[in-house]
């Protein structure tokens, strides 16, 4: 499994997308 330049980049703001989502997501939890 071959990744481009162009997937990589996508995962990797998928990823910086979620770990700025999770914070608030458990915050609204309380």
């Amino acid at each position: 499994m071959k990744l481009t330049k162009k997937q990589i980049l996508a995962i990797f703001v998928a990823i910086a997308m979620l770990l700025s989502v999770v914070p608030i997501f458990l915050i609204g939890l309380h």
